[in-house]
Order: C-alpha cells, then structure tokens, then sequence
C-alpha cells in the first residue's frame, strides 16, 4: 500500500511545451496524480501533528482555456475535537459497509473531454493514520465524499495501544 507524507505545495502549476489555444479544454487533478484521469488517496498516511497530509485530499478541476480552473474536493473533512490528556498516536477510520475510500481512483471524462465529476475505483474501505496529535486541538481527517450505507468506525489509539471507538453515519 501507499502511504502518503505531509508534504508542503506551492500551487502554482507550470506547463512547458504547452500552448494552448482559446477554447482548449484545461483538465487539472491535485496532488496525488497518477495519469491524466487517476489519482490516489493513501490508505496509509502520517500526519504531522493534527495536520493532515496534502495527498490525502486532492481535488480536480476543469476550464476552456483561457478561463480559470475552480478546484473541486474530493474529500469531505471529518473533525474530531478532543479533550483530555492521552496524545493519540495512530487513527483507523474504516467505511462498515465496504465503500472504496482509499487506493487508486480513476476521474470519469465527458464528452467535450471535461472532467465530469464521476469517480470509480478505490481498492479499501479502512484509512490508517499515524500521528502526532497535540490534546486539546481538532484532529481533521479528510476522507473520500461517498454514500456509506452502514455509517463510520473510528478508532483512536494512544502510545500504549489503548483505544476509544466511535461509530457514526
């Protein structure tokens, strides 16, 4: 499996040996590319402190150039606002219902050529996250938007292993 590291961006995107002519359709997928239409989202991710890594959220976009491309989420964003002393070194988050929320996804392309929205793929329904969560501050996972049928499970672990488990739908 893949794991994915916090890592910074600038997102300034360059193109060399691009010119493009007005009209020509702009397709744009952030971070986390693996072709033209695929991208992936880590099934195993280390955060850095309650931050989470950008890989873990990529977004897609379309325009006819000269326009501007709007980026489009991926993820929804849970939050978890904790209190307590415990520092919470790793979280599994799994979909009960078996729902793809990791893995390799492929972005759907219309007719025009466009990005149109729909996604497919993904090989796991369970996100492991290792961290360093600091008490006391929100804890934001973000996680692939997707109709789960049987809700969430999260489990929260500390350093000696012990954990708290939260279901949700």
């Amino acid at each position: 499996s893949k794991t994915g590291m916090c890592t910074p961006y600038d997102a300034q995107f360059e193109f060399s040996d691009f010119s493009p002519s007005k009209g020509d359709r702009l397709n744009v997928i952030f971070p986390g590319v693996t072709s033209t239409t695929g991208f992936t989202i880590p099934s195993k991710q280390v955060y850095s402190g309650s931050n989470y890594c950008n890989e873990a959220s990529p977004c897609w976009g379309t325009a006819a150039y000269p326009a501007d491309v709007s980026l489009h989420n991926i993820c929804s964003v849970l939050a978890f606002n904790m209190t307590g002393t415990k520092a919470v070194t790793r979280v599994t988050l799994t979909a009960v219902g078996g729902e793809n929320i990791a893995g390799d996804f492929t972005l759907g392309v219309g007719k025009d050529g466009s990005f149109d929205g729909n996604i497919s793929g993904g090989s796991s329904s369970v996100l492991e996250i290792e961290l360093n969560y600091v008490p006391g501050t929100t804890l934001y996972i973000p996680v692939k938007s997707v109709n789960v049928s049987k809700g969430f499970i999260a489990r929260m672990f500390d350093a000696s292993g012990k954990h708290m488990t939260l279901s949700f739908f």
